[in-house]
């Protein structure tokens, strides 16, 4: 008992490591940047935004069964990259109707380029099909941003650039608006098999 004791007093004499908020939030920021993941790149290169994209995609969401809209603005994708890259940033539904995709397309002519966080979109396919629309009839570059599941990015033509963040949150989206202006490379590696490499 007294060994016991003497132990506890010896490791409360011990003073605990001080934490260090600006480090840790440092060292997340580092981790997070280095899991930003190329997926496919365009034979073209990967695409100059230009000083004027049209950003889009849809709110955050709970994916639960109870699932909910996440009301939060300030960690809206298309609202941030918008600021980030110069452009304008409009939120879209979970599942865009046709005629909102045609009108997506239509808008799309006024702006240098196209960039859009998909979020689920393996399971609300118009997402996809919004993307291929645009990618098909807008004319302009089109990057495609994975916000959770990479399945997403697959499916999508061969002139779409691609990147997986896997998460929809502001750190996320503001490290993703590094890659498409060059300031950060995305060195990140895909945890999953794509069908051309399944299919080999």
């Amino acid at each position: 008992m007294d060994r016991i004791l003497a132990a506890k007093a010896k490791l409360a004499a011990v003073p605990a490591a001080a934490f260090d908020a600006e480090q840790a939030a440092a060292l997340n920021d580092k981790l997070l940047r280095a899991t930003i993941t190329e997926v496919h790149v365009p034979k073209a290169g990967r695409p100059n935004v230009g000083g004027h994209p049209l950003c889009l995609g849809c709110q955050v969401y709970r994916t639960g069964l109870v699932g909910n809209v996440v009301d939060d603005v300030q960690q809206s994708f298309p609202v941030i990259m918008a600021k980030a890259l110069g452009g304008d940033g409009f939120t879209t539904p979970i599942d865009p109707s046709e005629d909102e995709i045609y009108e997506w397309v239509r808008r799309a002519e006024s702006y240098t380029s196209i960039v859009i966080g998909t979020y689920n979109g393996h399971l609300h396919p118009q997402q996809l099909e919004m993307v291929k629309a645009l990618a098909q009839n807008s004319g302009k570059p089109v990057t495609v941003v994975a916000l959770r599941n990479p399945y997403d990015l697959f499916p999508l033509p061969e002139s779409v650039y691609t990147l997986a963040a896997y998460e929809y949150t502001a750190h996320s989206t503001a490290a993703v608006a590094d890659v498409l202006l060059g300031r950060h490379a995305a060195t990140g590696r895909l945890p999953i098999a794509t069908p051309e490499q399944e299919a080999q």
